[in-house]
């Protein structure tokens, strides 16, 4: 009756299982520690998280390709970093280039979602550039660096669009006035805070309910141990913490949360299996091993980089609508 299906034969934990995911919780526990500092103290702490992980994430997608007969030349993974590097930085700036402080604070920016034609720019012309007169460049190679960037920048860009957004509002609405640290360091964050607890929540409880309750396999020809018992159970679980945590935070327009708490496990399964489908492309298991048994940077990052882009442009079309 189900001969359509392919069934995973049965759910008993081996070794190598429960030494895996001991590693994954030992893991997310120090990744937790680190990041939600970070996180709760913003500004420049915040962005300097970024830029590391935009680093790693950068090396992660020049390595990705490369095999014993394919290398990359030092130009390509000199422009790279300076493409990725060069464009979070003008955006950066273009946020806060009304900002009348000496510094530039990160929290007067950040108030709309944008790539300008200069940054495009910026992406593409080194890449056609190398395609002229590197031979080893193909045109498949500045297609996949274009592609990357452009969504490596909109991710990260996002994120932090996510976190500086709440204080960028409340300033503006309390006539250009600073706002109480207890705002600053901790509500504030209340909306990135919602947007990882939705995608997180949904990793996290797919991986569990896949390991304790799969046997039917979701994707076998991208990403072989999805199933959709794991699927249903991290997409449910996910929207309902979510949704809870933001009806808790603001019953005004219960329905938006509605919308974005069923949105953000979607969009973020639908990252997972894109950056899987990469990487079968070209043949690898994970992007990197900086985390160990979670792989890469990228391996963690990819549901969180799709999500952020599109619940941000969600939300700023919300907030429009307003």
């Amino acid at each position: 009756m189900e001969g359509h299906k392919e069934l995973i034969p049965h759910n008993e934990l081996s070794l190598d299982t429960k030494k895996s995911m001991k590693s994954r919780i030992l893991v997310g526990l120090i990744l937790f520690v680190i990041i939600i500092p970070l996180l709760i103290l913003g500004d420049y702490f915040f962005f300097c998280l970024i830029i590391i992980l935009l680093g790693i994430s950068t090396y992660e997608i020049i390595k990705a390709p490369q095999n014993e007969t394919k290398k990359y030349s030092i130009a390509t993974i000199i422009f790279t970093y300076l493409i990725n590097y060069g464009v979070i930085t003008l955006i950066l700036f273009a946020n806060n280039k009304n900002n009348g402080t000496p510094f530039y604070d990160l929290i007067n920016g950040f108030s709309h979602i944008e790539l300008s034609l200069v940054s495009l720019v910026l992406i593409i012309v080194p890449y056609f550039l190398l395609v002229i007169f590197d031979k080893k460049f193909e045109i498949s190679d500045a297609l996949y660096f274009i592609s990357f960037d452009i969504l490596l920048i909109l991710g990260f860009s996002t994120l932090l669009f996510l976190r500086f957004l709440p204080i960028y509002d409340l300033i503006k609405s309390n006539n250009g006035n600073n706002v109480a640290n207890y705002i600053r360091f901790g509500t504030s964050i209340d909306l990135i805070l919602y947007m990882a607890i939705g995608v997180c929540l949904n990793d996290i409880f797919a991986y569990f309910f896949g390991v304790l309750f799969g046997k039917h396999k979701m994707c076998p020809n991208l990403s072989p141990k999805k199933t959709w018992e794991g699927f249903f159970g991290g997409v449910i679980s996910s929207f309902i913490f979510s949704f809870l945590f933001g009806i808790c935070l603001s019953f005004n327009r219960w329905y938006n949360i509605l919308l974005l708490s069923l949105i953000m496990p979607l969009i973020g399964t639908l990252g997972d299996l894109i950056f899987s489908a990469i990487k079968r492309h070209y043949g690898v298991k994970d992007f990197g091993t900086i985390l160990k048994s979670h792989g890469g940077a990228l391996d963690r990052l990819d549901s969180i980089l799709i999500s952020s882009f599109v619940i941000s442009c969600l939300i700023h079309l919300m907030t429009l609508s307003l």
